[in-house]
């Protein structure tokens, strides 16, 4: 999602949603011809070693539970947890605590309705609550 592309400048996100759709379009296209698609990217040992590093320290750094804070304006309703796809959330107190199976989705974050959710880190504190146009929060909870 664009608004989870650490790097993405906000203003390019609605082209970026355009591209993702051509994208798809052309992924299925080539997987109803049973067609192989051409790798993208260099596939070269500095990047292997480049994603490796960013994977590290997102995982232990950046995206820890432990940089998952909460705002006075949490109300205890529980969307962050129906929100969690892996059942990573807990209500405790009426107040949520992260496990630490997290896959960095960032739902809870983006879903939010009172905006109580926020990342004690560099990439993700002054970021925007992302919500894609054609998605609805009751889509997501029905799954």
């Amino acid at each position: 999602m664009p608004g989870n592309a650490l790097a993405t400048e906000i203003a390019k996100e609605p082209e970026m949603l355009i591209n993702a759709i051509n994208k798809i379009i052309e992924i299925a296209n080539y997987i109803q011809q049973r067609k192989k698609l051409p790798l993208e990217g260099t596939n070269s040992i500095k990047d292997h070693i480049h994603t490796s590093i960013v994977a590290f320290m997102a995982k232990y750094y950046e995206f820890s539970p432990r940089r998952y804070k909460l705002t006075e304006l949490c109300s205890g309703c529980g969307i962050c947890k129906k929100m969690c796809p892996i059942k990573n959330i807990e209500l405790i107190n009426n107040k949520p605590i992260w496990k630490s199976s997290c896959t960095y989705c960032l739902a809870c974050f983006h879903w939010c309705s009172k905006e109580a959710i926020y990342m004690n880190n560099m990439f993700i504190k002054n970021r925007r609550k992302y919500h894609h146009p054609e998605i609805t929060i009751n889509e997501l909870m029905a799954n």
